[in-house]
Formats: C-alpha cells, structure tokens, sequence
C-alpha cells in the first residue's frame, strides 16, 4: 500500500503533492492500470497544535478541577471526558492495585471507575495521532475539549479567550 498526498483541481483531476510520492506511483504501478483508493481530507497540522497548545495553556491557567502532574496527564483526561476513550469492563477482582499502578506509570492517565455491582471500568484516552483520527473526529475533539476547558477547568473564560490562550502557546 502507497500513501500519498493529492492535490484536486475542481474538475475531476487529482494531481500528487510531492514528488517522492509520484515516484512510488510510478515505480509500483503501470500506465492504465486500475487502482483503489479510499480518499479522505488529512489532519491540519495547524489544529493539531492548536489543540495541543489549547491543553497546555488550559494546564498553565487552571483554576479549578483535578489537578494533573502534567499537561499531557490533562490532555489524557480531556479527551476520555469528551469521549474519546476505549473502555474495559473487568471484574471486581480482575484488576489488582499493582497492575493498576502499571497502568498508571505506562500511560499519561487511565481512569478505573469502581461500578457498585458490576466491576471496574478502565478508560483509556483514544491517541490523537493522525493515522489513528481523522479531521472530523479532530474537529470534534477539539470542540468538546474546550467545552470542557471553560466548563470544569478554567471557567469564567469563554471560547475566544480560550483560542487566543492556545494560539499565544502555540508561538
């Protein structure tokens, strides 16, 4: 599998951005050949780093909320608030408090919540790489998490205060 960037010209043209790129085309496939592809828009770097700037600024000005050792910990934190996670339910007994502390030194956050009942769940905040999101799964992101920001972290700051804070850390 090759990936590539494409640039569209608006009448049915798709053109390859770099030219490595067009070398891998070139190089794997012959004239007329059909292919497959499955086309999406890519992640803007530009928001990834809003984003990530947003959460640090977010860490630097926190007045209220649980308070994290670092900004990565609360970014962790943010996007398992906003629903980006993966759950695990397991048994009461399943999750002893030594493997929970493994859990907890491997990744920047994890939540275990004792369910009255029914077991633990174990939240693990989804990556934000771009292979693993795309833009409107980012876009989304970015909107719940500074919901939350001005909501449980530095309330009384409305949203365009917030951005102003994320692109002043994002220089």
């Amino acid at each position: 599998m090759i990936r590539i960037g494409l640039t569209y010209d608006g009448k049915g043209i798709f053109s390859v951005v770099s030219k490595h790129g067009l070398e891998q085309v070139m190089e794997t496939f012959k004239a007329g050949e059909v292919v497959n592809a499955e086309l999406r828009r890519p992640r803007s770097v530009s928001q990834n780093n809003l984003f990530h700037a947003l959460v640090e600024a977010a860490f630097d000005n926190q007045r209220t909320g649980p308070k994290f050792e670092t900004w990565r910990h609360l970014k962790s934190w943010l996007l398992i608030r906003a629903g980006y996670c993966d759950e695990y339910h397991v048994e009461d007994d399943a999750l002893s408090p030594a493997m929970a502390n493994i859990f907890r030194q491997r990744f920047d956050f994890i939540e275990i919540v004792r369910v009255r009942g029914d077991g633990i769940v174990v939240r693990f905040a989804q990556s934000m790489s771009f292979d693993a999101m795309e833009h409107e799964a980012a876009t989304d992101a970015l909107n719940k998490v500074i919901e939350i920001i001005a909501d449980k972290i530095v309330p009384g700051v409305d949203r365009e205060e917030l951005m102003k804070m994320g692109r002043e850390e994002a220089k």
